[in-house]
Order: structure tokens, then sequence, then C-alpha cells
């Protein structure tokens, strides 16, 4: 069952995402409705962009509902590859050689 985190506000994002992961794990579904005044009509888009992706034959892996969650996740993403190159050459000290 997929992990949902659905935030109404911009400020503190990260901060709300690291303590959904923190108590539930890894958050697969992440809306930001941050539209202050707009939240009925971003509920609407967000509700129509979720069931286009689960009615795609190849739904996303990561669905990004918002700038905010697409910035954190980029974030993310980019210190993850910064620590992949990091870690490269020790990593591969394990493969079997051929």
């Amino acid at each position: 069952m997929p992990t949902w985190l659905i935030t109404y506000r911009s400020i503190g994002l990260g901060h709300a995402l690291a303590q959904a992961e923190a108590r539930f794990g890894a958050v697969d579904v992440l809306v930001n409705n941050a539209g202050h005044g707009y939240r009925a009509a971003a509920a609407e888009a967000a509700a129509e962009v979720i069931v286009k992706a689960v009615e795609d034959p190849a739904p996303p892996h990561l669905l990004l509902l918002g700038s905010d969650a697409i910035e954190v996740a980029s974030d993310t993403l980019d210190a993850d590859r910064a620590t992949l190159k990091a870690w490269k050459a020790t990593n591969l000290t394990i493969d079997f050689p051929n």
C-alpha cells in the first residue's frame, strides 16, 4: 500500500517529508496542495493527475505534484548522485574480476 504525504503549506515541506519518512518509511505519493486560497482547485487538479497516472499503462514510479515536491525530490536525487559518485570507486572494489 503506498504511503501518501499531502501538504497544504510550502514552508517546511522538507521537514514534513523527513518526519513522514522517519515514521512511515519511503513516501510514495507527495501532494503539495499549497494553493493559499486555491485549495479546491489544487485538490481537483491533483486528483486529475493522480487518476491519469493510475490509468496510464506505464504509470510513473514517482508522481510529484507541485513545484515544491519536484524541488525536494530533485535535491534528494542530486544528493544521491553525489554520494554515488563519491563512493563509486570504493563500492566497485567488491566486484569479482572478469
